[in-house]
């Protein structure tokens, strides 16, 4: 059985040389991939990225400094 050729990838643009269509086009399409993927593999991503923590929940830093509002 021959080999069948294997899939080229085109090479990308590095982003600083993206227009501002190609930059939108390149974000729509990875955000398409990530909504494509199971619940289960979002959740794993979102978790190594560090934006939930592993019970599932939003990241919350600690403040170093008063938050704006009433002041007494």
């Amino acid at each position: 059985m021959p080999k069948t050729a294997a899939k080229l990838a085109k090479p990308r643009i590095p982003h600083q040389y993206l227009t501002d269509a190609q930059f939108h086009a390149e974000a729509q399409a990875a955000w398409t991939d990530f909504d494509n993927l199971p619940k289960a593999k979002q959740r794993a991503l979102l978790i190594e990225w560090d934006i939930l923590n592993p019970d599932g929940t939003l990241r919350r830093y600690p403040m170093d400094h008063v938050p704006l509002g009433p002041r007494n």
